[in-house]
C-alpha cells in the first residue's frame, strides 16, 4: 500500500514542480524584455560564434518550457490513471482520493468540506487505498 500511496503522492511534487517552472519562465521572460537586463535582442550581424545574453535567455526559456510540458504530460497521465483506478471505489472513497491526489487538497480542508473529522477522512482514504491495491494487483 505504501508503494501505491507514494505513486499517488507524486501529484503533489509534480504540481509544485509545474508551479516552479512556470515562475521561472515568467522570470526569464521578464529578464529578457527588461531594458536594464541587457536582454535586448541583438539582431545585428553577429561577428563571433558566442551566443549573446539574449540568445542564452531564449534557449533557457525554450528548455524550461519543454520541461514544463513534459511535467504537465506526466501529471496528466498519473491523474488519468487515478481516475481509472478509482471507478470501483465507493462515492465517498472516490471523492477523497480525487480531492487529495487530483485536486491536491490538504487533509483538514477535505475533512471540513466533507463535514468529517480528519481521522474519519484518513480511515476512508486508507480503505480506498486497500481497495485500489486489491484491484490493481
Amino acid at each position: 500500500m505504501s508503494e501505491l500511496k507514494n505513486y499517488l503522492s507524486q501529484t503533489f511534487a509534480l504540481g509544485k514542480h509545474i508551479f516552479e517552472l512556470s515562475q521561472e519562465i515568467e522570470f526569464l521572460r521578464h529578464k529578457l524584455t527588461s531594458p536594464s537586463s541587457g536582454g535586448h535582442c541583438g539582431l545585428g550581424v553577429q561577428r563571433s560564434k558566442q551566443r549573446t545574453p539574449s540568445e542564452n535567455l531564449l534557449i533557457k526559456i525554450l528548455h524550461t518550457e519543454e520541461e514544463l510540458e513534459k511535467t504537465k504530460t506526466l501529471l496528466l497521465n498519473i491523474e488519468t490513471q487515478i481516475r481509472q483506478k478509482i471507478q470501483l471505489l465507493s462515492p465517498a472513497q472516490r471523492a477523497i482520493i480525487t480531492l487529495r491526489y487530483i485536486c491536491r487538497r490538504m487533509w483538514h480542508d477535505i475533512a471540513k468540506d466533507a463535514q468529517m473529522s480528519e481521522m474519519q477522512v484518513m480511515r476512508l482514504h486508507n480503505a480506498a487505498l486497500k481497495e485500489m491495491q486489491l484491484h490493481c494487483s
